[in-house]
């Protein structure tokens, strides 16, 4: 269930896994061209591609797709989105990993090292970052688990140029 709230902010009302939005995101959503705040996070978009349409909505300031399984490359979905602060592409969901877990027997207090593993939610891959130049406003993005490999290689050949032009 969805709820619009204070600033045009969409959210979803109990998010579970029996809440989530489980299949394809309506065209209907991108005809709200005022919408400031849009969180369709940990939902199952089945690996879809992220839809274009996100560009026509052109007023949000926070956009969070964060872990809700599409499979795309990013390339031009979100160029036209000028008034961005915050953008959440993340795939992938960290998870503590307590396997190097210890016990001093002088104190009884566990140690442990601050290790963390990923588990993906979707597979996403940047080749370039030019999509971001249009961004003009934007203060926080979060890639984590976002398949940047081709874009690092690309760098390497391209050393003393600036990589977000330049790749």
């Amino acid at each position: 269930m969805l709820m619009r709230g204070i600033n045009s902010e969409l959210k979803l009302l109990y998010p579970s896994k029996f809440t989530a939005i489980n299949g394809t995101i309506s065209p209907s959503l991108f005809t709200l061209v005022h919408l400031k705040y849009l969180d369709l996070s940990f939902n199952n978009f089945h690996f879809s591609k992220i839809p274009g349409q996100f560009a026509n909505l052109k007023s949000l300031i926070y956009l969070n797709l964060s872990n809700s399984m599409f499979s795309d490359s990013i390339t031009t979905q979100f160029t036209n989105l000028s008034s961005l602060q915050l953008l959440d592409l993340s795939c992938a969901t960290e998870i503590p990993d307590f396997s190097s877990m210890s016990y001093s027997l002088s104190n009884l207090k566990p140690s442990f090292d601050s290790r963390f593993s990923y588990n993906p939610n979707g597979h996403l891959a940047c080749m370039n970052l030019k999509w971001l130049q249009g961004l003009l406003n934007l203060r926080v993005l979060m890639l984590d688990g976002v398949d940047l490999s081709q874009y690092l290689s690309i760098c390497s050949y391209q050393l003393g140029r600036d990589p977000i032009i330049s790749a």
